[in-house]
Order: C-alpha cells, then sequence, then structure tokens
C-alpha cells in the first residue's frame, strides 16, 4: 500500500473518512463528455497554463484538464485500496473502481508530450515551463519508468 504506515486506528479514523468523502464529492461533481464518454471534471484548468482556442483566443477553461483527472484518479485508487485495508465500504469501492476506469486517460499529443487539456491546443508560449500534468508521475503514481499503470 502506497505510503501507507499500517497506522490502521489512523486510517479509520482520520485518513478514510476524509478521502471518502473528497471522493464522494467527485462521484457527484464528474460529468460524461458528450464527445469521448469519459468522465472528467470542470470547467477548470490547468494551473500553470493557458491555450489558445480554435479561434486564437488565450483561455485557459476546459472540461477535464490532465492534473485534474490524475488527481482523481490517485485518489480513487487510495480511496479503495484503504477501503480494502478497512475490509469496509464494498459498494462504494466498486463504484469508485467502475468510475475510474470510465475517467478520461492521459494522451499523447502529436508532438510526443504528454497532453496538458482533453483536446491538442496550441500554446500561446511555447516552451513555457509547466509542470501541473506531471502530477501523475510525482507526487501521483499513474506514471512509472518501471511498468504501466491504469
Amino acid at each position: 500500500h502506497y505510503l501507507f504506515t499500517q497506522d490502521k486506528e489512523y486510517l479509520a479514523e482520520k485518513a478514510y473518512p476524509i478521502m471518502k468523502e473528497a471522493a464522494q464529492f467527485f462521484t457527484e461533481y464528474l460529468v460524461k463528455n458528450p464527445n469521448t464518454g469519459y468522465l472528467v471534471s470542470g470547467p477548470s484548468i490547468s494551473p500553470e497554463n493557458s491555450f489558445l482556442t480554435k479561434d486564437g483566443v488565450r483561455a485557459s477553461l476546459c472540461m477535464g484538464p490532465t492534473m485534474d483527472q490524475q488527481i482523481v484518479n490517485d485518489l480513487f485508487t487510495n480511496c479503495i485500496s484503504a477501503a480494502k485495508v478497512l475490509g469496509k465500504d464494498e459498494k462504494f469501492r466498486r463504484k469508485l473502481f467502475k468510475m475510474k476506469s470510465q475517467l478520461a486517460p492521459m494522451q499523447i499529443g502529436s508532438d510526443g508530450r504528454l497532453m496538458e487539456w482533453p483536446e491538442e491546443f496550441k500554446e500561446p508560449e511555447p516552451g513555457h515551463r509547466h509542470i501541473s500534468h506531471l502530477f501523475g508521475l510525482y507526487p501521483g503514481k499513474q506514471i512509472s519508468f518501471q511498468k504501466r499503470r491504469n
């Protein structure tokens, strides 16, 4: 169990209730993208960057930016694991597992980079340093050099 100290009392009384409430929020907040069928968050932003719309307007708000999707994926994964350790909330675990499989996946753009948004938008400042969409690498655990994870 990733970063679990084996303190089941702390997990049961402090950590899990917070994780469960956050996960419950996202089970209500996520919506199905009518174009892709995936569950996405939003409207939201990628906090360090902006993009150009098809009309050339600088924007930052969209549905399902990569960082959001990675955070929700990790939250659901950690909540499922914690509930298993505690031997509780089997119905809720199944719901999270199903929803997790419906989250929009990370995508690689035509230039070989991890896409920051659900569409391949042009950037107003190419080369601008930003890493929020790499949450899945660190502190998240969805991107690994060792093996591929879902």
